[in-house]
């Protein structure tokens, strides 16, 4: 997941070509929320390896206590962008189809604007 989406938005960011079409600046965004989400399956799978190995996987912990590994956060973060780009890419088709000859003047600012705001 790390691996895959880590190229495609490291193909897309470093090819001047992809860069200037604004489905790709989406897909892009996406592949990035994609890292963030595999990035932080990789470090809770870590931190429970970790724990089964000290011997306090079964230690009770408050969910204050939980928050404060980084896993939780990027876990926070990672699903929420990567529902928000989905949202973001589904408006983007809609607009694609519904209104095609519209669409097709649009920039690449339209799609800086779908994803950083």
């Amino acid at each position: 997941m790390c691996l895959g989406n880590g190229l495609i938005a490291a193909a897309i960011v470093s090819n001047k070509h992809l860069r200037h079409q604004k489905e790709m600046l989406l897909m892009a965004a996406l592949a990035v929320a994609d890292f963030i989400y595999g990035i932080a399956t990789l470090l809770a799978g870590a931190l429970r390896i970790d724990m089964t190995l000290r011997g306090v996987i079964t230690e009770k912990v408050t969910p204050w206590d939980c928050m404060k590994w980084p896993p939780t956060a990027l876990f926070t973060v990672g699903q929420e962008t990567v529902g928000l780009m989905l949202v973001i890419i589904s408006i983007d088709r809609y607009i694609a189809v519904t209104h095609f000859s519209k669409y097709r003047t649009m920039g690449v600012a339209y799609a800086y604007k779908g994803t950083i705001q």
